[in-house]
């Protein structure tokens, strides 16, 4: 007998198999004999159930893989006459079992399977002579039925004998024992649901009541810890619901406690604010904590910002997993990075952008310009006479004067237009995406510089002082071709000397006529060139003090002997060097030339600063060389300082942290040179190894007498304090000077009130007649 695959009968609208008999006589055959059969009968057709089990499936697959018969799937393939074959991808344990192969003997399977969830005992057997392949699935919960049925039976009668004999047990302690117990237990359990204030008060003198006091004691320890936190606090699940909540100061809670409760944070915060628990939430499930995570949420008092901690509950179920969030009001201190923030990009006096922001904006605005092929203009202006001014007056006048430029620059130019104080007295203005001729792009500067020159000259009136006022403006322009920021600086600071030259209150535009001074530059850079081969190079060394005076160590000066000029401080020459490559040589000479003194002085060490320019710094084989410098001379690094200034973070502030770091492991220690003057980004400062901060001599000269200068100090000294720096001042020239820093905190000084730049000859002399004075 044979058996056919699965047809579909169109007239009864079903699967059918059919069993086909040869009729044979004599050996001819004279035709077949056939059943059909329906699919969902096939197994009543054979076999006979000595048990039946709830939800059991059966599946039946004839020899060429064809299914039979489905389990829970076959009314769904009935109806599908196209494609009669489930789909088992996501039932992979039974997509598997339904390819083994089966023998003739009926075969259990070791493994259970699960369907949906559901665990299957399996059982499989070849039958014949079909060799159809047949399983039968039964859900593991039906086969232990009858034996749970029997323990229940059998535990039934053991606490029914239980019971029996408890009864008078329980009689006699139920009041004295059971009772309080479940007093006590009730207590518990509504503390650990968020009650709080839950307490159980016993009397008497034994266990229970000596757990009670226990109990009691740990709940108000625990009660006035919250007390004591100012912080929020939490106890929430993966999805951000809300299940207990603390707060100390309710006014800064996004909702009543009572309307948090219950509700999920995506109900209660703003979108973003919410996004963001959740992810703190879904952090602390992998790793069991999170923090460091902040938010904002728009408060009655305004915007406030949170600073998350998130730990998961030790005894968190894995279904739905507790956590326990503290949220703290971190308002005062984003505030305080702000205004740090805004302190190292703006001018605190005009609130103009300082240095460091200009630089940054005139390098987009050059870009921008040379990409899009549109050119710009840089206006450099320099208030006239605004020395004599401020000498008249005093620098309160001066410093209204500025201000009020500021607010008449602003007034002169567009929107995208920016307008910077660069220091002192000077501005400058970025001009972008004037025109794509140069000639338009000259004109248009032109008027608008005119402009600026017309608004700055009206009268002022400064306090009870009226003042009238010019300014000498000096233009390049930018975006015919790639030219460095600093270059650009430098030809619109040399046209606005050229408006200065001619008469003040003009303007004038940089020209190939001030290339010629550019052409003086470079003869002096080929002598400077020569005077490192000459030796025409030499340091002094100007004393560094603590506040009583004592020698804390000195900073390495460059000075050249130049031979028609006589001895030149570094200002004369070494912007000059900065602008070429040769500040390369000078800065590798002049440290050679600090670790050879260090080395003479051995035997009685004095720390030596040495100044490293940010291109030198940045070098890729400069720790490289330091490291070389250091073992040819055979000296304690612990004695050497670098002094770099803020230029170096304007790129590369990975490397920079590197070689800092680098340096550290050397032993050098590392001092950030004229801090203050609006370089350096104060975001990345807390990353520094740095040891100690340099005020500038800008804010220490008018300390006396200038707000802003006294201001800047201070909170330089303050925030070095807090990152655990020291602070030096330089230019200290006056006692009232050093009395006002002393004033404020600060304890080191350089300047010309303790000893001008010497030779290391005369320094070792007077040193030691100071020695000799105290003695």
């Amino acid at each position: 007998m044979k058996w056919t695959p699965p047809l579909f009968d169109s007239v009864t609208q079903t699967w059918m198999v059919s069993a086909i008999l040869p009729l044979d006589v004599n050996h001819h055959w004279i035709g077949n004999l056939g059943r059909d059969i329906s699919l969902k009968n096939v197994l009543l057709e054979l076999f006979q159930y000595s048990q039946y089990y709830q939800k059991e499936q059966h599946f039946v697959l004839d020899n060429q893989g064809h299914y039979l018969y489905a389990g829970t799937w076959q009314s769904i393939l009935e109806k599908n006459p196209s494609n009669f074959k489930p789909n088992l991808t996501l039932e992979p344990e039974l997509n598997h079992l339904l390819q083994q192969k089966l023998s003739t003997q009926p075969q259990a399977f070791d493994q259970t399977i699960s369907i949906k969830g559901i665990p299957y005992i399996a059982i499989g057997v070849q039958l014949q002579p079909t060799n159809w392949q047949y399983f039968r699935l039964i859900p593991v919960n039906q086969i232990l039925a009858p034996i749970h049925q029997m323990f229940f039976w059998l535990t039934a009668l053991i606490v029914s004998i239980g019971l029996t004999v408890g009864l008078l047990i329980n009689l006699a302690v139920k009041q004295h024992i059971i009772k309080r117990l479940e007093a006590l237990s009730k207590a518990v359990r509504q503390y650990g649901q968020g009650d709080l204030n839950a307490r159980y008060d016993v009397t008497g003198d034994d266990e229970i009541t000596q757990t009670s006091l226990e109990f009691n004691a740990m709940a108000d320890q625990l009660q006035a810890t919250l007390e004591a936190i100012p912080d929020l606090l939490f106890e929430m699940d993966l999805n951000g619901q809300y299940y207990a909540a603390h707060a100390p100061k309710l006014d800064i809670l996004a909702a009543p406690i009572k309307d948090l409760l219950g509700k999920n944070v995506t109900d209660i915060a703003p979108e973003s604010a919410a996004r963001i628990v959740l992810s703190a939430l879904h952090e602390a499930q992998q790793n069991n904590y999170s923090h460091g995570k902040q938010l904002s949420i728009p408060l009655a008092q305004g915007e406030t910002w949170f600073e998350l901690s998130v730990a998961k509950k030790s005894n968190s179920n894995l279904t739905n997993p507790r956590f326990i969030v503290l949220a703290r009001d971190i308002s005062d201190r984003k505030l305080a990075l702000k205004e740090i923030e805004h302190l190292a990009l703006y001018d605190p006096l005009t609130h103009l952008p300082n240095r460091r922001l200009l630089l940054d904006r005139l390098n987009q605005a050059v870009t921008a310009s040379v990409r899009n092929a549109r050119l710009g203009a840089l206006l450099f202006l320099d208030l006239d006479q605004f020395k004599t001014l401020n000498d008249s007056f005093g620098h309160h006048i001066g410093d209204e004067l500025l201000r009020q430029v500021a607010i008449r620059l602003k007034g002169c130019v567009r929107e995208v237009d920016t307008v910077a104080r660069l220091g002192g007295d000077e501005f400058v203005v970025i001009v972008e995406d004037l025109s794509v001729e140069f000639n338009t792009t000259a004109i248009q500067a032109e008027n608008m510089a005119h402009k600026i020159l017309n608004a700055l000259q009206q009268p002022y009136q400064l306090s009870e002082v009226a003042h009238h006022s010019t300014c000498s403006i000096g233009i390049t322009l930018f975006g015919a071709q790639q030219t460095s920021i600093e270059e650009l600086l430098k030809q619109a600071d040399i046209a606005m000397y050229q408006a200065k030259q001619a008469g003040r209150n003009t303007v004038r535009f940089f020209n190939s006529q001030m290339q010629e001074k550019i052409t003086h530059h470079v003869a002096i850079e080929r002598e400077l060139r020569d005077a490192l081969y000459q030796q025409q190079l030499t340091l002094h060394y100007q004393i560094q003090v603590d506040g009583f005076g004592n020698k804390l160590g000195a900073e390495a000066l460059i000075r050249w002997q130049h031979p028609k000029h006589g001895l030149l401080s570094p200002a004369q020459f070494i912007p000059l060097a900065e602008s070429s490559d040769l500040i390369l040589s000078i800065g590798q000479w002049t440290l050679n030339a600090a670790c050879l003194q260090l080395k003479l002085w051995e035997n009685n060490p004095l720390t030596v600063s040495v100044n490293i320019s940010a291109k030198q710094f940045h070098q890729a084989e400069f720790i490289t060389q330091v490291k070389d410098i250091l073992q040819r001379h055979k000296i304690n690094p612990r004695y050497l300082k670098f002094e770099l200034t803020e230029s170096i973070l304007l790129d590369h502030v990975e490397s920079t942290i590197n070689n800092m770091s680098q340096l550290k492991e050397i032993g050098i220690s590392i001092a950030l040179d004229d801090f203050g003057t609006g370089y350096s980004s104060l975001q990345y400062l807390k990353k520094l190894p740095i040891d100690e901060l340099k005020i500038d001599q800008t804010f220490v000269r008018d300390i006396i007498i200038d707000p802003s200068d006294q201001a800047i100090v201070r909170t330089i000294i303050v925030m070095a304090n807090a990152l655990n720096l020291n602070v030096i001042a330089e230019g200290v020239e006056t006692e009232a000077q050093k009395q006002s820093l002393l004033d404020k905190g600060c304890t080191r000084f350089q300047g010309y009130l303790f000893g001008k730049p010497m030779s290391a000859d005369a320094l070792e002399e007077m040193l030691k007649q100071r020695l000799i004075q105290k003695i």
